[in-house]
């Protein structure tokens, strides 16, 4: 009797050793545990909310301290009023080339790029995500497992007629009117965020109907 329970407190032994190996590599994956020879240091997004969608398009600025490929997991924002992710695009805008997610879940995509030692990796990356309620969100915290501020972030949001933003987790520093449509910006130096980038916002009914 005492061997079988032997067995039995091995074998579960064994199975959470396993459970917390794969923890721990899937932990080296989602966070830039590369961030030693990759620096993070600069975004210029584009957000638009328009027909139930929340389109994001990005241009992300990296640097490496070698020549190699590297591995970026790029994460959605993911909640009960957050629907489906796609149209996604990524490009590598300084070899000219697209690049294939070799992985894309509803949490998020993992792709490789190629980088030069000390050279700007310039990055494009665009989605859109269904809005299934009256908010949209672009994650910004996990800049911190990164360890390093951006340089300078900037963000723009284009709001077509008929839809109201009512709610900003960052107050925009400015706001234009062009061709019906408002644009908020955003302009950030130093920047480390300590939230995500949320936005709440009104359907006027004349958008509901149609």
């Amino acid at each position: 009797m005492s061997i079988r329970k032997n067995i039995e407190t091995i074998k579960l032994t064994a199975n959470f050793m396993l459970r917390s190996i794969l923890i721990f590599f899937s932990f080296i994956i989602l966070t830039p545990a590369f961030a030693q020879d990759l620096n993070f240091y600069k975004e210029s997004i584009s957000f638009k909310i328009e027909e139930g969608w929340f389109y994001v398009s990005g241009e992300y600025f990296l640097k490496s301290t070698d020549s190699s490929k590297k591995l970026l997991f790029y994460p959605f924002p993911t909640d009960s009023i957050y629907g489906e992710v796609d149209s996604v695009l990524i490009f590598d805008l300084s070899r000219e080339e697209k690049i294939e997610a070799f992985k894309i879940s509803d949490r998020g995509l993992y792709f490789n790029f190629m980088a030069d030692s000390l050279v700007e990796t310039r990055l494009q990356i665009s989605y859109r995500q269904k809005l299934l309620g009256n908010r949209a969100e672009y994650i910004l915290l996990t800049t911190r497992a990164w360890g390093k501020a951006f340089e300078k972030a900037n963000y723009q949001l284009i709001v077509p007629p008929g839809i109201e933003v009512t709610g900003f987790s960052y107050s925009p520093d400015k706001k234009v009117r062009i061709d019906g449509e408002t644009i908020y910006f955003w302009t950030k130096y130093s920047f480390m965020p300590d939230k995500n980038m949320i936005l709440t916002f009104n359907i006027h009914s004349t958008i509901k109907n149609k």
